[in-house]
């Protein structure tokens, strides 16, 4: 059963490979994220460009709090399933 998507737009990501836009974040967190990068563009007088656009998650707080959002991943648990688990007595790494 999917968290975030109705069954068809589940069906329709895969007949096609992909879905059409779909709202997850409210309207402040859309601000408050874009706030973030142009901040970082007002800094750096030009837009987010590479190597920065790569792996934004890893460089910036406002991308990685939109990678680890509970409703994205919702969706792409949706899409993908749940992310696999440690075998049982097998700690993760820090565990």
């Amino acid at each position: 059963m999917a968290n975030r998507l109705s069954d068809q737009q589940v069906q329709a990501y895969r007949e096609n490979g992909y879905l059409g836009a779909i709202s997850v974040l409210t309207a402040r967190e859309v601000q408050d994220h874009r706030a973030g990068l142009e901040a970082f563009e007002q800094r750096n007088g030009a837009a987010l460009d590479f190597p920065e656009r790569s792996k934004s998650h890893l460089l910036f707080d406002w991308a990685d709090a939109i990678a680890h959002h509970p409703a994205v991943l919702d969706v792409v648990e949706d899409l993908i399933g749940p992310a696999p688990q440690p075998p049982s007595g097998i700690l993760p790494p820090g565990g």
